[in-house]
């Protein structure tokens, strides 16, 4: 008898393990276009971050290794040929980084990668000119007082996020804004004024404004008067959300930055216009042509036992589709 009840255990299991891997069940992913490959993903590259760098007229794709040691790198792709030209490695004080790389973003002559609460600036011109698996070093940096998980830029603005999930990845409590009795926003991103001649390429290290995001945010960018907002944490689906730019309407409050009142808005689910499900893992995102393109890690080699999916491309949808 308890052989029986043995094999009906491990029958179920089996049952429950295949539905898993081959019932991916309700996913947007066919309404997106495929792009190019996430680069580096057979070297144990964990891809994080993705911008596009007008001045080089590239794609910039920022990650980690999977094996927490080898230096982390930035993949420089040609916008019109998606073809990989070369990656480099970021150093700082003359040691080549191996952080996480969350997020990356690029105005003018700047790129900003925002990694584990710090956000590094580099040189456009020194990445142009590095050789493939050459070094560029960091110009300056600042701490920017929140997680620093996804940055990117709006309106003059450089905008540093950071990322919350209950028990694992916490933010300060100041971070917290209520929305409801039962809805709360646990994480706050900071806009900060650009000035590329000033300490981290902003005119000051207290931000300009504040945007309060609902939980597991991993990336966030604008298009005209649409906001998105790419959501996931670990094998549970992913989302990318199109809510209002509410970054483009009077602020709904306020809050502080140390001593300092700054004007703060916030994504609340009235504001939502329309979500998109996803596979597992999406990352950054970036719009680029009227697209908004969107980075998967999930393919990674670190992941490579768990993931139902492992979405080995960039994939963009057209900001055209959501009225």
């Amino acid at each position: 008898m308890l052989m029986i009840y043995g094999l009906i255990a491990i029958g179920f299991l089996v049952v429950v393990i295949l539905a898993y891997y081959f019932s991916e069940g309700k996913c947007d992913l066919k309404k997106a276009k495929e792009e190019f490959e996430i680069f580096g993903l057979s070297d144990g590259f964990v891809p994080q971050g993705f911008c596009y760098a007008k001045s080089l007229n590239c794609f910039l794709m920022s990650g980690y290794m999977g094996n927490h040691k080898s230096a982390s790198r930035i993949c420089v792709i040609d916008a019109e040929t998606k073809k990989l030209i070369k990656f480099v490695y970021v150093k700082q004080d003359y040691k080549k980084l191996s952080s996480h790389f969350g997020g990356i973003t690029s105005f003018g002559a700047d790129v900003w990668i925002s990694s584990e609460g710090e956000v590094l600036r580099l040189k456009i011109e020194d990445i142009k000119n590095a050789k493939n698996e050459g070094s560029v070093s960091v110009f300056d940096s600042f701490m920017s007082q929140n997680g620093s998980d996804f940055c990117f830029v709006h309106s003059g603005l450089l905008w540093i996020g950071e990322f919350y999930k209950l028990g694992k990845f916490n933010t300060n409590i100041a971070h917290h804004i209520k929305i409801n009795n039962k809805i709360h926003n646990h994480a706050m991103c900071y806009g900060f004024k650009i000035s590329s001649q000033n300490l981290g390429g902003v005119e000051k290290l207290v931000p300009e404004k504040a945007l309060s995001v609902p939980d597991m945010v991993q990336g966030i960018c604008v298009f005209g008067n649409k906001l998105y907002v790419s959501t996931s944490y670990g094998i549970s689906k992913s989302s990318l959300s199109v809510y209002e730019n509410v970054l483009n309407k009077p602020e709904d409050s306020h809050t502080y930055f140390g001593n300092k009142k700054i004007p703060l808005y916030i994504l609340t689910r009235e504001k939502l216009i329309h979500k998109y499900v996803l596979p597992s893992m999406s990352e950054e995102i970036e719009a680029y042509s009227e697209r908004v393109f969107v980075l998967f890690e999930s393919a990674a080699k670190k992941y490579r036992i768990f993931t139902r999916r492992k979405t080995k491309e960039i994939f963009s949808f057209s900001v055209h589709n959501i009225k």
